[in-house]
C-alpha cells in the first residue's frame, strides 16, 4: 500500500497519463540501478504499482517514477552503459474504447478531448484537431463502432485527366493537406495488433481481435444505396494535386455485408502516397457463409491504392482483402507488395484499374514478393490503364483455387467454396501491353499441387510474360504465350 500511495503521488505530481513517456528505476541483480523507458497507459498505469510494472515486465520492491517532460534532466543521471535509447514521441491521440465508449486522449495534454458511442465522430474530430502537424495516432485493441458517415464536399477533379465520379459517403477520413502548398503533410495511423485474418482456418468464427473499425448497419443504411462508402477514406487537399503521405498500420475495416456493393475499405485515391502494414478489410461475416459478392454500381474494393501520377510508393505488406467484388484496386504505379492476400473475392486484383472513373494511366514498374490468390472467382487483371511496355513482376504467385460447382467440402473446411468456383486465371485488358515474370504454384483445394498446360495460366493475354510453374520446367529465356 505504501508503495501504491507513493506512485500516486509521483503520478499526480507529474501528471503521467496515457502516451506520456516516462523512465523507472528499479534495484538491479547487483544493487545498482537499473534504468527502464517507455508508455505509460492510462488503464493500466492509473490504479495499481503492480500494473504498471507488469506493462514493462519487471517486479520491485521500490520504484521512482518521474515524467520526462516534468524533468528533461532525467535521462542524463542514467549511468552510461545501461542508459535507454531516446523514447519516441507521443502520439497526437490514442483511441480506445471501454464498454462501448470510444475515447481520444489527448497525447500532449492527457486530456479526454473527445468521447462517444459513434467512433467516426469521435476519430474523425481528433483527427480535424491534428491536422495542422499531421503526425500519428494510435488505437488500442477493440472494436470502434461507426454509426455515421459523412459526403464528402471538396472537389477531387481538378485534372481532367484525373476525373473521379465520387457521391461518396466515408466513414473515418484523414483530414485534407490544408498547409503550404508543395509542403506535404504525414499522417501514421496505427493499431495495437492486426485482426487475425485467416477466418476460413478458425472454425469460420468471425475474428474480434486486434483493432476494427467496424461500419454498422445502422451507418450503411442511413444514406443512399447507389453512394459508394469509404470505410478510411483521405481528403482530397485545396491547394493542389498531390495530398498526404499515409501510412496504416494494424488496422481492420469492416462492413456488414458484401451484398451491398459500392463500398471501399481502405481508400487513399488522393494521397499522394501509400503505406499499408498489417492491414484487413472484410465483413462481419464468417468467411465460411460468405456468398459471392455484389459489385453494386460503381464497385466493391477491399484496399486500393493512390491513383497514379502520385508519389513513387504504394506499400502493400501483409495485406489481406476477404469477400470483396475486388480484393484489390491497384490504381497507380510503383507498387511494392510483400505477401498480399486476396480471399473469397470475384478478382483477386486489378492492375490498372478504371475503378470509379479514374483514368490515371500505368507507365513506371510496380512488383510483388507473394501474392496468395486463395478461393477467388477470377485471378488478377491487368486493366485498361496499363500502358503498351509497362514492367510488372510478380515472384511467388500463390493461386489455390476450387474447380467444381458442385464441390462438396471435406469436414473442417469451408462449406461455401463451391460457390467460388474458378472462372478465369489472369487476364489482360490490353493483350501484350503488359511484360514481365511471374513463377507461381497453382493448388486445387483437397488435391494438392495440379500442373498446368502450358500457356492456360493466362486466360487472355500474358504474351510478353515469362511464366514458371513451380513443377513445370522452363527454358531459360522462354515466354509463355497463351493459347488462342
Amino acid at each position: 500500500m505504501r508503495q501504491e500511495s507513493r506512485f500516486n503521488a509521483l503520478r499526480q505530481a507529474y501528471k503521467v497519463h496515457t502516451a506520456s513517456y516516462a523512465v523507472i528505476r528499479i534495484p538491479g541483480p547487483n544493487g545498482l540501478p537499473q534504468w527502464v523507458s517507455g508508455v505509460l497507459e492510462r488503464n493500466k498505469c492509473m490504479s495499481r504499482l503492480s500494473n504498471c510494472l507488469r506493462l514493462f515486465g519487471l517486479t520491485a520492491s521500490f520504484v521512482i517514477l518521474q515524467s520526462i517532460t516534468a524533468n528533461p534532466a532525467l535521462l542524463a543521471q542514467q549511468p552510461q552503459n545501461t542508459r535507454s535509447a531516446p523514447p519516441r514521441l507521443a502520439a497526437h491521440y490514442l483511441f480506445y474504447v471501454v464498454n462501448g465508449t470510444v475515447y481520444a486522449e489527448n497525447g500532449a495534454t492527457g486530456a479526454i478531448d473527445y468521447s462517444g458511442s459513434d467512433a467516426c465522430k469521435v476519430v474523425n474530430r481528433a483527427l480535424v484537431h491534428a491536422e495542422s502537424s499531421c503526425g500519428l495516432v494510435q488505437f488500442r485493441d477493440g472494436v470502434y463502432n461507426c454509426r455515421s458517415l459523412t459526403r464528402e464536399t471538396i472537389p477531387v477533379n481538378r485534372d481532367p485527366r484525373r476525373k473521379v465520379d465520387l457521391g461518396l459517403e466515408y466513414a473515418f477520413a484523414i483530414p485534407p493537406d490544408t498547409g503550404t502548398p508543395g509542403q506535404q503533410c504525414e499522417w501514421h495511423i496505427e493499431g495495437e495488433s492486426m485482426t487475425n485474418g485467416n477466418g476460413w482456418e478458425m472454425g469460420g468464427a468471425v475474428q474480434t481481435n486486434g483493432v476494427i473499425l467496424n461500419i454498422t448497419g445502422d451507418a450503411v443504411h442511413s444514406v443512399d444505396s447507389r453512394a459508394l462508402i469509404a470505410g478510411f477514406w483521405q481528403r482530397p487537399n485545396t491547394h493542389g494535386m498531390q495530398g498526404n503521405q499515409d501510412f496504416f498500420k494494424n488496422l481492420t475495416i469492416r462492413f456488414p455485408s458484401n451484398q451491398r456493393g459500392n463500398e471501399v475499405g481502405f481508400y487513399p485515391l488522393v494521397a499522394s502516397t501509400v503505406d499499408y502494414e498489417n492491414i484487413l478489410a472484410d465483413f462481419n461475416k464468417s468467411y465460411c457463409s460468405l456468398a459471392p459478392p455484389v459489385a453494386g454500381t460503381v464497385g466493391s474494393v477491399g484496399i486500393a491504392s493512390t491513383r497514379s501520377e502520385q508519389g513513387n510508393m504504394q506499400g502493400f505488406k501483409n495485406t489481406v482483402a476477404v469477400g470483396w467484388d475486388t480484393c484489390y484496386s491497384l490504381m497507380s504505379e510503383h507498387i511494392e507488395g510483400a505477401t498480399m492476400t486476396a480471399a473469397f473475392c470475384r478478382y483477386a486484383a486489378k492492375v490498372g484499374d478504371a475503378f470509379n472513373g479514374n483514368e490515371s494511366p500505368i507507365y513506371h514498374p510496380g512488383r510483388v514478393d507473394r501474392f496468395v490468390d486463395q478461393e477467388n472467382i477470377n485471378g488478377l487483371v491487368f486493366g485498361p490503364l496499363m500502358k503498351e511496355g509497362t514492367l510488372f513482376n510478380i515472384s511467388n504467385y500463390d493461386m489455390e483455387t476450387t474447380t467444381s460447382n458442385t464441390y462438396t467440402s471435406p469436414p473442417g473446411l469451408c462449406a461455401n467454396l463451391h460457390r467460388f468456383a474458378r472462372s478465369s486465371y489472369l487476364r489482360e485488358t490490353n493483350s501484350g501491353y503488359t511484360a514481365g515474370t511471374i513463377d507461381y504454384t497453382h493448388v486445387q483445394a483437397c488435391r494438392g499441387i495440379v500442373t498446368d498446360a502450358p500457356g492456360t495460366f493466362f486466360s487472355s493475354g500474358g504474351e510478353h510474360f515469362l511464366v514458371r510453374q513451380s513443377n513445370s520446367t522452363f527454358d531459360n529465356g522462354s515466354v509463355q504465350t497463351t493459347s488462342r
